[in-house]
């Protein structure tokens, strides 16, 4: 679609914060006529259906498509398409799941978050035990504060649980 349509900039005069200048890019139509094809709107519409994009065209709900759109044979297969359709072999082991508590535990960090807490966290780590699924939050201030939550966890823990 880059031949049937020039676009123009300029730049804004006033300036962020941040000192950061901004283009305004606005579409101008162009005098000549180009053709594009059903599978070239297919992809720059971001793999649409292609019944969709042919009910589009006829309710003339996309503007800036050149006035010919052509369609021919291979407009119907998509390879993209169908390597996104593809999916794994089934699973042929069953889960498997911790005999004992803190066989397994499960970690992840979230965060940041825009706003402090109170006193600073930024961010919460959890620990879920995969026996008895049960979840510990702690939050911290910092990512480098995950060990010291990890051995406050596993104190905690290992009291509870005897493990």
């Amino acid at each position: 679609m880059g031949e049937s349509a020039h676009r123009s900039n300029r730049i804004h005069s006033n300036y962020s914060k941040d000192n950061l200048a901004y283009l305004d890019w606005k579409p101008t139509h162009a005098t000549e006529s180009a053709s594009v094809s059903m599978a070239e709107l297919h992809a720059y519409l971001n793999h649409m259906p292609y019944s969709a994009v042919q009910h589009l065209l006829q309710a003339k709900s996309i503007e800036g498509v050149p006035s010919h759109v052509t369609k021919d044979s291979s407009d119907e297969f998509c390879e993209d398409c169908v390597n996104r359709k593809l999916t794994r072999a089934p699973h042929t082991k069953l889960a498997a799941w911790a005999e004992w508590p803190l066989l397994w535990v499960f970690t992840n960090v979230h965060g940041p978050v825009p706003v402090h807490s109170q006193q600073g966290h930024l961010y919460w780590v959890t620990f879920i035990d995969d026996y008895s699924h049960f979840p510990a939050v702690y939050f911290i201030a910092k990512k480098s504060d995950v060990f010291n939550a990890f051995c406050k966890y596993k104190a905690w823990a290992e009291n509870v649980t005897g493990q």
